[in-house]
């Protein structure tokens, strides 16, 4: 019997077609995994940033040759693009370089960075209050109970309805206490239980 399992084991030679097309396939593959890398070589060689001191020798250069026609009128933008570094680092090493800045270019930078932190806060506290409402959906789910937010569909843990939203996203309407309710508690049920 091991004899019959050994030969079961040992594959039949493929035909010449199979072969070719397992050639082939294991040819494709090696052409995605070398073109992978060769991309992943790019994005590292693109984003490595020179040291500052080489920077402030090579950027004086650069400043003399600017041109708003091909850089646009942001500076600040185009050195940290051209030199692959943060922004804060690029408004001090203008700084230190002496370029002449004006205060409204150095306001719409901090504007704009104080912009970004608050997108990017406001997209943690969405991402967080759609996980909270899956486990709560999970959760109830679990224990066989129906979703409050099903009974309330314009409400949340704040609001007994929402209204709308103001332009920077903040829900405004009736809250439950202006109700007199407790968050997802129905209104139209008698808590006259004695």
């Amino acid at each position: 019997m091991p004899d019959n399992e050994k030969q079961e084991s040992i594959k039949a030679p493929l035909s010449p077609e199979d072969a070719e097309k397992a050639d082939s396939k294991r040819k494709k593959k090696e052409k995605q995994k070398r073109r992978r890398q060769k991309k992943a070589m790019k994005k590292k060689q693109r984003k490595q940033a020179l040291p500052r001191s080489e920077r402030l020798k090579i950027a004086p250069k650069w400043l003399a040759e600017y041109d708003i026609a091909v850089h646009g009128k942001n500076i600040i933008k185009a050195y940290r693009r051209h030199f692959h570094i943060e922004p804060q680092c690029a408004l001090q090493e203008l700084e230190i370089l002496n370029y002449p800045l004006t205060e409204e270019q150095i306001r719409k930078f901090h504007e704009g960075e104080r912009n970004k932190v608050a997108q990017e806060r406001n997209k943690k506290r969405k991402r967080r209050e759609k996980l909270e409402a899956v486990r709560e959906v999970r959760r109830l789910k679990k224990e066989g109970l129906q979703n409050p937010a099903d009974l309330f569909p314009d409400s949340d843990d704040r609001f007994f309805y929402i209204a709308g939203y103001t332009s920077g996203g903040a829900p405004y309407g009736v809250t439950w206490e202006e109700m007199g309710l407790e968050p997802y508690e129905n209104p139209f049920e008698d808590d006259s239980d004695e």
